[in-house]
């Protein structure tokens, strides 16, 4: 079998976030993406509801919140899963909130799910192969000729080589329904990177996964993040959030409660109370309230925070 070599990006450089204000809808530096008045309710529940909110390129970012907080339904709005009821999401300055999901992943946006959904009759390898962009069998015209033959080898090269990555090569020809929940997370990030997309969202990546291969899947999204390709990824387990994160989303109520470092998010109050099971009142999160936040937000104890985000580290978002 023709083997080629990944598109590997030279290392991105970790991005200097230390001048962002630990406060929502915070200015990132270089954000590639940009939500506005993001809003979706599903009768008279709203689901999200975000004011403001910047990704920052070339980094990691964590989403957290409690059971419930939109984060999900964030995701899917952004990728076109679901449509928003008002509101604006630029990507790299376009705007895609009239685009269909399948145009998102074409401009460079592609995501994983909570609930992986790979392919189960169709091998692992043939589900790596669908993901390859801009092939020549999907136009009429474009399939004419030997011009797919070439292609086609290079696209199996490049699907072999992410697959060895992720230590799944050696069940290439297994069909995918085989695979154990941990492998199929491992399949949809690399199927994912066979898009070659400029953004990847993982939807609760360590859901699920012994702590062993929850380590692996860590260490491949610092890679990924290294080679060129910013992350956001939602997740309950704070210790892995901490361990990788440059910067910590959380939502609550499906509003944006709090930005900044794990340290900074962990000690704010709003935070706590989310996770303590309390009811964070609408308007009383805005960037004006940094300053003041930081500063009560410094009163409390990180390892609080700890104990308050623990019990829900192996909860899923519903």
């Amino acid at each position: 079998m023709t083997r080629s070599s990944v598109a590997v990006p030279d290392s991105s450089p970790a991005p200097d976030l230390s001048s962002v204000a630990s406060a929502p809808g915070a200015s990132k530096p270089d954000p590639i993406l940009c939500v506005k008045q993001f809003r979706k309710s599903f009768g008279a529940f709203t689901a999200a509801d975000v004011d403001y909110l910047e990704i920052q390129r070339h980094a990691i970012t964590a989403l957290i919140g409690p059971n419930g907080a939109g984060k999900t339904t964030l995701f899917n709005l952004i990728t076109g899963f679901e449509t928003a009821d008002q509101g604006s999401c630029l990507f790299n300055e376009h705007e895609i909130s009239n685009l269909r999901n399948w145009q998102i992943a074409r401009k460079g946006i592609v995501r994983t799910f909570q609930h992986t959904r790979a392919l189960t009759k169709l091998t692992v390898l043939e589900n790596m192969l669908l993901a390859a962009p801009r092939q020549y069998g999907e136009k009429l015209l474009r399939s004419c000729g030997w011009k797919w033959r070439g292609q086609d080898a290079s696209n199996t090269g490049k699907a072999m080589d992410l697959l060895d990555r992720f230590s799944l090569a050696h069940m290439a020809d297994e069909y995918a329904g085989t695979l154990s929940g941990g492998q199929r997370k491992l399949l949809e990030m690399a199927r994912a990177l066979m898009a070659e997309p400029e953004l990847i969202m993982l939807d609760e990546p360590l859901a699920g996964v012994n702590p062993v291969l929850g380590e692996a899947i860590l260490e491949h999204i610092k890679d990924v993040c290294a080679g060129g390709t910013t992350v956001l990824f939602v997740e309950h387990d704070m210790p892995a959030v901490q361990a990788i994160s440059d910067w910590v989303v959380c939502m609550a109520e499906g509003i944006v409660i709090a930005e900044g470092t794990h340290a900074e998010v962990g000690q704010n109050p709003l935070v706590l109370e989310a996770y303590l099971g309390g009811s964070v009142p609408r308007g009383t999160v805005s960037v004006s309230d940094s300053e003041s936040e930081s500063q009560t937000s410094a009163e409390e104890p990180e390892p609080a925070a700890s104990q308050a985000t623990s019990g829900n580290q192996k909860q899923q978002e519903s």
